[in-house]
């Protein structure tokens, strides 16, 4: 096998490696009802949300 070579389209200064994904820190809020529990919980297309909601989950269970 030969080398690879760059293709005149590729040339442009763009990398083709897969970019870092960077994670937030996590927030957590108190949870007092478990309507608020169930409400953090609920599906999130959001990823942000949906790490929070968790990140509560888990703030939650440690507190107990």
């Amino acid at each position: 096998m030969g080398k690879r070579f760059a293709r005149a389209g590729d040339a442009g200064g763009t990398s083709r490696k897969r970019q870092k994904v960077v994670h937030e820190a996590p927030t957590s809020e108190d949870v007092h009802t478990s309507r608020q529990l169930s409400q953090l919980l609920a599906f999130e297309q959001d990823a942000t949300r949906a790490r929070h909601g968790t990140g509560a989950l888990l703030f939650f269970c440690s507190s107990v």
